[in-house]
């Protein structure tokens, strides 16, 4: 009989466990296929993380125990541990060279008050087995207590963990650590210590012998899925920055995760920028809206992981706990995350109380599906199961105000949870639910078909895009790549010779938030001061629905060369109607608005397009931001240019309101003379027409603007926005749209305007709706 070869060990390590969560194709590459990585740098952190350990480890190896710690021999240490060519630039070496310093400055300040030394090890590598593996790796520095036990250090040059040393108890390789050392030193190591060089901070993790034994069990699972050779892909963000993307049939696909798409939609430019060019711009993301975030999330994983409900006040012991490891908060700032962390508390202990811990069945999951030739990705919170045997996608939302439900059942955002969600589970989702923490509302739905229409469309473009062609709006400024971004030839500020900052300074005005104060300041303080959202109208949403339709059929990039027919038009009017449907509050109101709609359009398109040679606009819902006197910058969206045969250029603002204006009042319509303006300063174009197409009356007024029409303009703009800068009373003004007015309730003038019979509802079709007992 043949002797039997025993097969050797399985041998794995800290980091190579991560790599196998991470991704396990990744894993096999790296350790199975010993694949030999791209020749390149190290990144900037690798070598800071680097010298540094290496200066710390050289301090304590060569110390003397009977002298005392010296600082200049640190800095010695460092500046022999230090080089300068692992840096881009001189510049870049510098500045992380002087942060290296600082870590050490403030090590040296904590750690090395007198002559006492505890380590007794440093660098120190060990192997030993777990559950039948060779587990190994390398311990920073090993200290001796006075009362025999060992205290084990690890030093850290990253951010610490949001969650602080909540998240470093749930680290399996935190855990397994503990694992190791009571191995290696059996009984004599009951708490880890991480010591944060960048943030002056330091964590310690006790043992924990509940959390142990969850451990051990995760990492045999683990272990057992290596010996299988499971080594499937898992398609995330970071294969794009994967030392083995080449190798990786999965790594050639683009991942596009729900922050992505939102880029891209926002800005497939933008898009461009940051995940194709990856080009290196400073962090403005707003650090206490993320701390924040990535807080609460995990807080709430682990409180519907274990299961146990805690008093609002028990919670908020951690978060202040928590929130006063962040050095870098001020009082101000720091006081409002916790009034932040108190709400959302108390609103998850609420739906607790009242329906009790739901059967989670996965907690800060991610969802994957592989769609066409990119990977869609979608992280949530929870996956419930329900009793009806099905699941519910949960996801919180942090931010303190939310859209309305029918807005978000039309979001592709909102959608993409359910399209990912149905392929990796098929037929068992049966809704989403968004939670917002800090509006204390929860809102549970189904997103729409035209929602998940939309979604896969714009998926196909993205996947087609090859110019990632800019999209100017009013965050434009706001932008971290508002600098290279070529869709602003001239920047506004440059227009008044302006720093960026000085620009912002400014108030921003479009033209309805001026005519909001002018019409009545009460109103314009509710909206824009208190942030009161507007209630849906369908007023709105019908103007929305034909401004879109007409953008469809004249925008120069559609291409469009041939007349579109009657239902061409319709047909582009019925797909885009049905995405602005949250104003109307019955299928019969939004009826009455549907056929005002086809006959709107019936009518201008026998006047406008039967028998007129048809040619597509210069430019449609072309944005603009200028500057005007010392106070404001006027933003907005002219609906369409038209160039015409002369080489001028014809302004044309679509009108949906059912009263038609009289010529005289075209001829001083303060709009009209805005977009004037600032097509010829901001866009260069030479306008000798404005018009406005009056459409529910079948009517096109025209006019003209000289550059002499604009001064008075322009000093009555400057006036207004230097009135709204410096107003504090904000007295409410009676005028024709007090009737339709969001805040009638509220408003001290209530009793008066409703009154007076001269004022009626904006509302178009406001018998019927008064009929039909809806409030307006």
């Amino acid at each position: 009989m043949n002797p039997t070869i025993d097969s050797p060990k399985l041998y794995i390590t800290g980091s190579r466990l991560e790599t196998y969560i991470s991704c396990p194709r990744k894993y096999y590459y790296a350790n199975i296929r010993k694949l030999q990585k791209p020749f390149g740098k190290k990144s900037p952190l690798l070598a800071f993380d680097q010298s540094l350990h290496k200066t710390l480890t050289s301090f304590y190896r060569f110390h003397n125990n009977i002298e005392p710690f010296d600082y200049a021999k640190l800095l010695r240490f460092l500046s022999f541990n230090w080089r300068d060519s692992d840096y881009e630039t001189p510049e870049m070496a510098s500045e992380y060279k002087e942060s290296a310093i600082t870590c050490l400055k403030n090590y040296f300040a904590n750690y090395c008050n007198d002559s006492t030394d505890k380590h007794i090890e440093t660098d120190f590598f060990f192997k030993t087995e777990i559950s039948g593996i060779e587990y190994g790796g390398k311990i920073d520095r090993i200290d001796k207590n006075e009362d025999g036990t060992l205290e084990i250090i690890d030093y850290k040059t990253g951010k610490m963990p949001t969650d602080g040393v909540t998240e470093l108890e749930s680290s399996l390789t935190v855990q397994m650590l503990f694992l190791a050392c009571d191995e290696i030193f059996p009984n004599q190591v009951n708490r880890l210590t991480y010591i944060y060089l960048k943030d002056n901070q330091v964590l310690y993790v006790n043992r924990n012998n509940e959390r142990l034994k969850e451990c051990l069990k995760t990492f045999q699972e683990l272990t057992n899925s290596l010996k299988e050779e499971n080594y499937a892909p898992n398609p995330s963000n970071a294969c794009g920055w994967c030392d083995y993307k080449a190798q990786c049939p999965e790594g050639q696909k683009s991942v596009l995760s729900l922050a992505k798409l939102k880029t891209y939609l926002d800005c497939p430019q933008k898009f461009s920028f940051k995940y194709i060019d990856k080009k290196q711009v400073p962090n403005t993301s707003s650090i206490t809206s993320l701390l924040f975030y990535s807080y609460i999330n995990s807080m709430l994983s682990n409180l519907y992981k274990g299961k146990k409900q805690y008093s609002t006040s028990k919670l908020m012991e951690h978060a202040n706990k928590a929130l006063n490891a962040h050095k870098e908060l001020d009082d101000e700032t720091k006081q409002a995350l916790l009034d932040d962390c108190h709400t959302a508390f108390d609103y998850i202990n609420e739906l607790i109380s009242k329906f009790g811990f739901p059967d989670s069945q996965e907690l800060k999951t991610e969802l994957k599906y592989s769609f066409n030739s990119v990977v869609l990705s979608a992280n949530i919170d929870r996956l419930d199961l329900l009793p009806n045997g099905k699941y519910q996608i949960v996801v919180y939302k942090t931010g303190k105000h939310q859209p309305n439900e029918n807005a978000i059942k039309n979001d592709i955002t909102s959608a993409l949870y359910w399209f990912i969600a149905n392929y990796q589970y098929p037929e068992k989702i049966d809704s989403i639910s968004f939670i917002y923490l800090l509006a204390k509302e929860t809102i549970t739905f189904i997103p729409s078909e035209i929602a998940i229409n939309r979604l896969q469309d714009s998926v196909k473009d993205f996947i087609k895009e090859n110019s990632f062609e800019g999209v100017q709006g009013s965050l434009c400024s706001w932008c971290e790549y508002y600098g290279p971004c070529p869709k602003w030839k001239v920047k506004p500020h440059e227009l008044v010779n302006e720093t960026v900052e000085q620009f912002k300074q400014r108030i921003r005005l479009s033209y309805s938030k001026m005519s909001l104060y002018l019409n009545c300041p009460y109103s314009y303080k509710r909206l824009y001061l208190d942030r009161i959202a507007p209630k849906p109208q369908p007023f709105f949403d019908f103007g929305t629905a034909i401004h879109e339709t007409f953008e469809n059929i004249y925008a120069p990039s559609n291409n469009i060369i041939e007349k579109p027919s009657l239902e061409d038009l319709i047909n582009v009017y019925e797909k885009v109607r049905l995405k602005y449907r949250d104003g109307f509050a019955n299928e019969q109101i939004e009826e009455e608005y549907h056929q005002d709609g086809i006959r709107q359009l019936t009518l201008y398109y026998n006047h406008f397009i039967r028998d007129k040679v048809f040619k597509p606009a210069e430019a449609v819902e072309k944005y603009f931001e200028i500057p005007l006197g010392k106070y404001a910058v006027m933003t907005g969206s002219i609906d369409r240019i038209d160039k015409l045969e002369d080489g001028t250029y014809e302004i044309l603002d679509y009108k949906t309101e059912p009263t038609l204006r009289p010529q005289n009042e075209v001829d001083k319509d303060k709009q009209l003379s805005i977009y004037y303006w600032a097509a010829k300063k901001s866009m260069g174009y030479n306008i000798s027409k404005l018009s406005l197409l009056m459409l529910d009356h079948d009517v096109k007024i025209k006019t003209t603007r000289k550059d002499s029409d604009i001064e008075a303009v322009l000093e009555s703009i400057d006036k207004t926005a230097y009135e709204m800068i410096h107003e504090t009373n904000f007295i409410p003004k009676k005028n024709k749209y007090c009737k339709s007015c969001d805040h009638l309730n509220e408003c001290p003038l209530k009793e008066e305007i409703l009154a007076d019979e001269s004022l009626s509802s904006m509302q178009k079709f406001s018998d019927f709706i008064k009929e039909n007992d809806v409030v307006i």
